[in-house]
């Protein structure tokens, strides 16, 4: 297999990873009273964010600590 192939089915296989995750999460918040959808939409987005934030710029912790705290 060439690496042009091995590179387009990890990218297939990550997307259909991501839409199962996706698929789940949707039909789980589908299922419960809207009080709880808040939660957990606020929840997965947090969750979200950090991650996209730890790949972009490492540790959100400090981020934040260098934020609040100054530099070290």
């Amino acid at each position: 297999m060439t690496p042009y192939l091995k590179i387009i089915k990890s990218s297939y296989t990550l997307l259909s990873f991501f839409y199962f995750i996706a698929n789940t999460i949707i039909r789980t918040i589908q299922n419960v009273p809207t009080s709880h959808k808040i939660i957990l939409v606020s929840l997965y987005y947090l969750v979200f964010s950090l991650f996209i934030t730890r790949i972009f710029y490492g540790s959100p912790l400090k981020i934040i600590s260098t934020y609040i705290y100054g530099k070290f």
